[in-house]
């Protein structure tokens, strides 16, 4: 910018001076112009200005392009997203971090502040449920949105996939976790084996096809393993 002022200024002075803005302001600019201040001429004083404010323009110009090659290098490299997440360690994933999907395993740390805070709702709803179990990174959330049944989230720390495995009304019941092995869909890997009552009976009989049995109704009044023969089963 002070560059570009001088240069103007040097225009409209050389239009004085040349006559072009008058015969009175030429007179005046000539004098000026062959004035001897100090013992150095009006023209030697422009000239060194000009190659003062070139060089000044060049410093700031290699100080620019120096601090941006400093950060683009610290920024590429990883070094800015280390300092912010210490202890993080996945700089591979930094364009997961703050678009506002939880995607939950290694990012869904302390250390990496919660995916800096995408989720931070997540966590309050589901607690237990940080999508440890998965190797690749997975939008969690989305997966317990989609009314779909993933079975890897079909445990309790996720509310069995948020009641798309086991539905919040056999999760509520009375039944569910009453240390008795109950029939039906209850009793399937997908609602944790009647939150844990069935697992015993799962491994005695692993052959018994359990998800088969909850698809007839009947076998919901049924308590697996009592002792008693159910002719239906």
């Amino acid at each position: 910018a002070l560059m570009i002022i001088s240069e103007v200024d040097n225009i409209i002075f050389n239009l004085a001076v040349y006559g072009y803005l008058g015969d009175d302001l030429c007179t005046v600019t000539q004098k000026v112009q062959h004035a001897d201040i100090t013992g150095i001429s009006m023209t030697r004083r422009v000239r060194l200005g000009i190659i003062f404010i070139r060089v000044v323009f060049l410093v700031l110009l290699f100080a620019m392009f120096g601090v941006w090659g400093y950060v683009y290098f610290n920024q590429t490299a990883g070094t800015f997203f280390d300092l912010k997440f210490v202890g993080c360690g996945r700089f591979d994933l930094a364009d997961k971090i703050g678009d506002r999907d939880c995607y939950g395993g290694p990012l869904n740390t302390a250390e990496c502040e919660f995916e800096n805070g995408d989720c931070f709702n997540f966590n309050i709803n589901f607690p237990g449920c940080n999508g440890r179990f998965f190797e690749n990174v997975t939008n969690i959330e989305k997966m317990m949105n989609n009314d779909k049944c993933d079975s890897v989230l079909a445990v309790a720390e996720c509310d069995y996939d948020a009641g798309g495995c086991c539905p919040y009304a056999i999760q509520n019941s009375d039944l569910f976790g009453d240390r008795v092995c109950n029939g039906g869909k209850i009793a399937t890997k997908l609602c944790g084996f009647d939150s844990g009552d069935c697992l015993s009976f799962s491994r005695e009989f692993p052959n018994c096809p359990l998800e088969e049995i909850a698809q007839d109704k009947t076998s919901e009044s049924v308590i697996l393993g009592d002792g008693v023969c159910d002719s239906n089963l």
